[in-house]
């Protein structure tokens, strides 16, 4: 109860208009994201995966391995993502190991959109508190 807590409190709710890539496919992994409402549609080597909806989650994958982002999320409607550092989700990994089979059990994909700068836009290790 207290790791879900902790996760609660750390979550960012992101409001985003339709077509902002949350995530971008090569990209280093910085966050978990939760659809809180509206809805994303998950892209591998620009070929679209899936859509995603109010309680679907991504971006486990790259922190959980690791790795750069495997696939870019696109917002398609207005929608409010929650979003977590990967430090705080991979802590509460640590305290609550038994939360690991689930977050692997709900793997789809993830990506992101780069801003003007050529970073960036959500999934952005220099977001915090933004």
């Amino acid at each position: 109860q207290l790791v879900l807590e902790r996760l609660a409190s750390a979550a960012q709710p992101c409001p985003l208009p339709p077509g902002v890539d949350v995530v971008v496919e090569g990209a280093p992994a910085h966050a978990f994201y939760a659809v809180v409402d509206g809805r994303v549609v998950v892209h591998r080597k620009g070929r679209k995966v899936v859509h995603l909806g109010a309680g679907d989650s991504f971006g486990e994958r790259g922190l959980l391995d690791s790795a750069p982002r495997n696939a870019t999320v696109t917002t398609e409607t207005d929608a409010t993502v929650l979003r977590i550092e990967g430090e705080a989700l991979l802590e509460a990994l640590q305290g609550a190991p038994t939360l690991r089979p689930a977050l692997d059990m709900s793997s789809t994909a993830p990506g992101l959109q780069l801003g003007d700068e050529g970073r960036p836009l959500v999934d952005d290790k220099d977001r915090v508190g933004a």
